[in-house]
């Protein structure tokens, strides 16, 4: 009995450490970019091989405009520098020349 008690708080302990340890996505990601960049492409890798939700506007289609819907938002919080792709938004935060790291510690925080 005892032995089936000690085997039942291991048991116990490691479901609570490897609940604790998964953190959910809690924040919207909005990826501009191109799929025929690779710096975007490769960026986007990283999302899908991390399990992390977004919605990727691709310059590329021309009907959307999303190059023009970017600007605008970068325009409103006075960015003024180079823009590299891909450009990140999550939640009102933009990455430009965006890397993973710092989007995903964004998402989860």
């Amino acid at each position: 009995m005892n032995k089936i008690f000690q085997i039942g708080i291991l048991f116990f302990i490691l479901i609570v450490a490897v609940s604790c340890g998964q953190k959910e996505q809690t924040k919207h990601i909005i990826v501009y970019g191109s799929s025929q960049c690779h710096h975007c492409v490769d960026f986007l890798q990283q999302l899908d091989s991390a399990k992390m939700t977004y919605e990727f506007k691709d310059f590329m289609l021309a009907e959307k405009r999303y190059d023009e819907e970017m600007l605008k938002k970068l325009e409103a919080i006075n960015f003024r520098d180079y823009i590299n792709l891909p450009v990140v938004e999550v939640e009102g935060q933009f990455f430009v020349e965006a890397k993973f790291d710092e989007v995903r510690e964004a998402a989860f925080n």
